[in-house]
């Protein structure tokens, strides 16, 4: 954590996507607000899904719950997430981004998420 935080430039916004579920803390998301780093949550098979929203950028990404970059996802899913991220009133701007191109799923359900919206 002290790496990350005291060798990220501050004048950009910055995002960190970890990998590993230990780090999907209270602590960790307050500690990188202090230096103003956005949490990056995500959609993936084997991590939390959790909707983090630790400073005003939110950044998620859709990598795929089922199969790796290869999950479509339900319209259910996609509105959950819409609804989780509304309901955070701290968030000014938000990012999702989907990885789930195997299939073309991430440009389908893209412009559902957008509907939806």
């Amino acid at each position: 954590m002290e790496k990350i935080l005291n060798n990220l430039d501050n004048s950009f916004l910055n995002v960190v996507e970890f990998r590993h579920e230990s780090w999907w803390q209270e602590d960790v998301y307050k500690e990188l607000k202090k230096k103003n780093i956005t949490f990056c949550g995500m959609s993936h098979p084997t991590l939390p899904k959790d909707i983090v929203a630790n400073t005003p950028l939110f950044y998620y990404r859709l990598h795929g719950e089922g199969q790796l970059y290869g999950s479509n996802y339900e319209n259910s899913r996609l509105q959950q997430i819409v609804t989780n991220i509304k309901e955070h009133q701290q968030i000014e701007e938000a990012f999702v981004f989907f990885n789930n191109d195997i299939n073309t799923y991430a440009v389908y359900n893209a412009q559902e998420m957008q509907k939806m919206i």
